[in-house]
């Protein structure tokens, strides 16, 4: 409901963004509420099982009426080693076919960096 309202006051007749379209993006969200609003998945950790299961988050979310949704690309949490570069770089191959991927990092708890241009050069 917070969604909806949110959607219908910047998007209403009176309303600060007459005739644009709104980006509303929710963690906690419920069935058919993509019509208001995107989901990202949560903050998840940089590891392969995260990352598997994204998969399943993002397909489950288009299921329940939620179009656009995705997790953060190559995980919130964990630290930067030369394995999670390679996780990092087959998670952003594989967050091209998610409707909606961002890089989103826990960097005062040990996260690395996530760019590409950042990676070693083989990555």
């Amino acid at each position: 409901m917070e969604a909806k309202a949110t959607k219908e006051f910047l998007e209403g007749d009176e309303s600060v963004l007459p005739g644009k379209r709104t980006f509303l993006l929710s963690r906690s969200t419920f069935a058919g509420s993509g019509q208001y609003t995107q989901h990202w998945l949560g903050d998840n950790h940089r590891t392969w099982d995260d990352m598997r299961t994204s998969i399943a988050g993002v397909m489950n979310f288009n299921m329940f009426g939620i179009p656009l949704v995705g997790p953060d690309t190559c995980g919130f949490f964990g630290q930067n080693v030369t394995i999670t570069q390679k996780l990092c770089t087959r998670w952003i191959q594989l967050a091209t076919f998610y409707p909606f991927a961002r890089q989103h990092r826990d960097d005062p708890g040990g996260g690395g960096e996530n760019a590409p241009y950042a990676m070693d050069e083989k990555y």
